[in-house]
């Protein structure tokens, strides 16, 4: 036992690994926090476009869309697996104009989600974050509608 103690090979090998392997760790822990920090503002952005679009080409009964608009983007936000229904029905909060716009005209669909679980990143301060998305969209009339085409110069002869 006591050559085994005396025996120094390889020493130095392990104070490299262990000075090296937490940072490792914290590499890896701050990169899996940021994957799931930029999946669910995609699952937001994808939510948000497809309610706009929805509301734009469907907008007979405005108050009843609006509803399946909220619902797509909480659908889309359960659909990415990091959240569940019951957090993102309760944490995400749907701003979609309560009047039915006119034909032509731009309407915008806001979501915003309060996330769940606070951000740690291991080298910076943990806090809680709000994310935010929104998609500007127009109410769509009719088989022929399209929209007012912008002017442009003539050419000269």
């Amino acid at each position: 036992m006591n050559a085994f103690m005396r025996d120094r090979r390889g020493s130095a090998d392990l104070i490299q690994f262990v000075l090296i392997v937490p940072i490792f760790v914290l590499i890896f822990y701050g990169l899996f926090e940021v994957w799931k920090l930029v999946s669910v503002k995609g699952s937001l952005r994808v939510g948000t476009y497809q309610a706009a679009r929805y509301l734009s080409v469907n907008n007979d009964r405005w108050r009843y869309d609006r509803a399946v608009a909220a619902e797509i983007i909480r659908r889309e936000l359960e659909n990415n697996g990091l959240l569940g229904s019951d957090e993102a029905r309760s944490l995400v909060e749907i701003h979609i104009p309560t009047y039915k716009p006119a034909c032509n005209r731009l309407f915008t669909v806001r979501a915003e989600l309060d996330l769940p679980w606070p951000i740690i990143i291991p080298p910076l301060p943990s806090r809680n974050m709000r994310l935010v998305e929104q998609h500007t969209s127009y109410i769509e009339c009719g088989p022929t509608w399209a929209p007012t085409p912008t002017p442009t110069p003539e050419r000269g002869g």
